[in-house]
Formats: C-alpha cells, structure tokens, sequence
C-alpha cells in the first residue's frame, strides 16, 4: 500500500501523456471547487449506470447541437414549469403523429385529432440517482483527523541539520548518499554516471 499525505499545495506537470488503471474502485472527493480544462476532445465510456447530483443550476452549453439519444425512454420532469424554445421550428412526434410549429403555423397530423375526448397522459419512469460515496482517508474513517502515529512526523524523516543539498550533492558525487533513501543509479543501469 501506499499513503501520501500533502501538507500544502501540490504541482504536477506531465510534458506528454499521462496514462491511469485502476483494477477496482476509483474515489475523488475535492471539498470546494473543482475546474477541468480540455483542449481538445473529451470522451467518456460508461459500462453501466450514470448518476448525476446537483445541488444548485445545472447549466450546459454547446456551441453546435445537443444530440440525445435514449434506447428506449427520455423523461423530463419539472416542479413548476418546462418550456422549449426554438428560432424557426419544433417537431413533436410519435406513433405515426407529429405536431410541428414553425414560421407557417401549427401542424397536427394523424389518424384522427382528439380536443377534449378523452385519454390520458403518459408517464415516465422517473429520475433516481445515486449518491457517491466519499474516498477513505488515511485513517480510512472518512471525515476523522488522523492519528499523528499513523503519519511521519517531521523529526522522523532521513533530514536534519547535518544533511544539507550541498553535503548531499557532494556525497552523491563521490558515490556515498549520506541516506539510504537517496541513491545514486549503479553503472549500467541505463543512466547517465
């Protein structure tokens, strides 16, 4: 196993690609904001189910189309209101009948149009996401602090008064890392000596 703790801010910077795989579950959990940046294309595949949460506004933007396609149900429900908006025309279809709305007028075509006589409204099935659940901390009690005995303290590390980058260069240069945490590659190994 392997637990890292930063105390502070961490960089990384990968000059070409960054590959990740996980053989089990994956947990992320950034406790204020979040910002993804893509310059290019983003794809993402999915085996199973998709849950999404929002506490607030959910907004989306696309620059050319939405394209939505659902094998076998689409259902949007709203607590007050849904309203669809389109510059030039909105098409409703299904079972052989569509309502059309465009700069001409309204179409309704079908086998027979029905004002008032009777029918019922069709029903979804209903939204039911999934909360996710919260990665382990060291302790592996989520939320806890953790004990000092299960982190290096300071005082613990190969550091001190006596180590100093310019001794420790000095020694890696002649072979002998004053830590047996720091070690110069063996000759042959593939770097440079």
């Amino acid at each position: 196993d392997l637990d890292i703790l930063t105390e502070h801010n961490r960089t990384e910077v990968i000059s070409n690609d960054s590959h990740l795989t996980v053989e089990n579950d994956h947990f992320s959990h950034t406790k204020n904001n979040s910002h993804t940046t893509v310059g290019g294309e983003k794809r993402i595949a999915i085996g199973a189910d998709c849950s999404q949460s929002v506490g607030g506004t959910l907004h989306q933007k696309s620059g050319s189309a939405t394209l939505c396609e659902a094998g076998s149900e689409v259902h949007h429900k709203a607590g007050a209101k849904v309203v669809l908006d389109a510059g030039v025309e909105i098409t409703i279809s299904g079972g052989g009948s569509f309502i059309k709305l465009d700069p001409s007028g309204v179409t309704l075509s079908g086998p027979g149009i029905k004002i008032n006589s009777g029918g019922a409204p069709g029903a979804g099935a209903g939204q039911s996401s999934r909360v996710s659940a919260l990665p382990q901390s060291l302790s592996k009690n989520t939320g806890e602090t953790v004990a000092p005995v299960e982190l290096a303290e300071l005082n613990e590390r190969l550091v001190g008064d006596s180590i100093n980058p310019a001794s420790q260069q000095a020694a890696l240069e002649k072979g002998a890392a004053l830590t047996p945490v720091c070690e110069r590659p063996s000759k042959g190994s593939g770097e440079a000596s």
